[in-house]
C-alpha cells in the first residue's frame, strides 16, 4: 500500500488559473513472481481543483491501472 500526493501546476482556462490535486491511497497486485511481473493497481482517495476566481470543488476520487515491472536485480525495477 502507498500513499500518493499529486498536484498539477496550474494552467489557465476560460475562469482563470485552475489547481488540481489529489490525495490517494493505492495497493498493487503481482500476478506472476519472476523478473517480469504484471501488475494491477487500485487506489481510493480525495481529489479535487480550484478555479482562481474561488470556486472550488472537491471529492473521493478512483484510480485504477494495470502495468509491467521488469526486474533488473531483486531491488532495482523499471515500470
Amino acid at each position: 500500500v502507498e500513499v500518493e500526493w499529486e498536484q498539477l501546476p496550474a494552467f489557465d482556462a476560460p475562469g482563470g488559473d485552475i489547481d488540481v490535486w489529489a490525495l490517494t491511497a493505492n495497493g498493487k497486485a503481482f500476478l506472476t513472481n519472476g523478473p517480469i511481473q504484471p501488475f494491477a493497481t487500485a487506489g481510493m482517495g480525495w481529489m479535487g481543483a480550484g478555479v482562481e476566481s474561488g470556486d472550488d470543488e472537491s471529492n473521493v476520487g478512483f484510480r485504477f491501472g494495470a502495468g509491467i515491472d521488469f526486474y533488473a536485480t531483486r531491488n532495482i525495477a523499471f515500470t
